[in-house]
């Protein structure tokens, strides 16, 4: 297969990763703790708009400063295989997190 990005395969990853985010944002949002159906929990507001879109939102959000920071990491390091283990990151992480 040939490496070379175009605009049409670009357009399409694209499209493809915007699709799938808006059904896990919409997956998020129906389902949860509550005893509700899923179909039943978009007609009330403080289920949806006050508990679940915040924790949405904010996953949305994690996942693309994590999904930038590694390409961030990658682009620095001029390596494809870059992670984060090589030089001490996820260690400096987990003692901060301590």
């Amino acid at each position: 297969m040939n490496n070379v990005l175009t605009y049409t395969r670009l357009f399409r990853v694209l499209a493809l990763s915007a699709v799938t985010l808006l059904g896990a944002m919409a997956a998020g949002l129906a389902w949860g703790s509550s005893s509700a159906s899923a179909f039943d929990i978009f007609g009330d507001h403080n289920i949806v708009w006050i508990a679940r879109a915040p924790r949405v939102i904010f996953a949305a959000a994690v996942g693309a400063a994590l999904a930038i920071s590694g390409s961030v990491f990658q682009a620095v390091l001029r390596n494809p295989l870059a992670d984060p283990y090589i030089l001490g990151i996820s260690g400096g992480a987990a003692l901060g997190a301590v």
